[in-house]
């Protein structure tokens, strides 16, 4: 077998396509914006961005900061955190439990749409390759 021709990296998601993903993982990081790190599988198949077929399993990162920092203003963090919490079809729950009791996210179904982040450096100058995003949590 010839490795010139074998595709490294993931595959990428279609841009712009609605999914529906099961939160497999969520880890509150101890920074200052209390990000909330979610890994997410999509439930079915999906087209890659050259349309392929991609199966069920896909992951796909997303980051939720919890609490306002820099530019962030506390307004704004609720608002991203609530369009998170919406799409879970959760009833009831503060802001607070959505850090505190987060590990009770991890199993549910949520839908989305992905984005792309191009290759390219980070803002340490780190070189990363395009990845999948979570552009916007779809409320059920």
């Amino acid at each position: 077998m010839q490795l010139d021709d074998v595709k490294t990296g993931f595959p990428l998601i279609k841009a712009e396509s609605i999914l529906d993903f099961t939160i497999s993982e969520v880890n509150c990081k101890s920074n200052a914006a209390r990000t909330l790190s979610i890994t997410l599988k999509t439930n079915d198949p999906c087209q890659s961005q050259e349309n392929e077929t991609l199966e069920p399993g896909q992951k796909v990162f997303a980051n939720i900061n919890t609490q306002a920092t820099g530019r962030a203003e506390p307004r704004m963090v609720q608002g991203f955190v609530a369009e998170f919490y919406q799409s879970t079809g959760l009833k009831g729950w503060s802001l607070r439990d959505v850090v505190t009791r987060n590990q009770e996210l991890v199993g549910l179904t949520v839908r989305a749409r992905v984005g792309i982040q191009p290759a390219g450096p980070d803002r340490n100058g780190t070189h990363r390759q395009a990845r999948n995003t979570i552009t916007a949590w779809v409320k059920k």
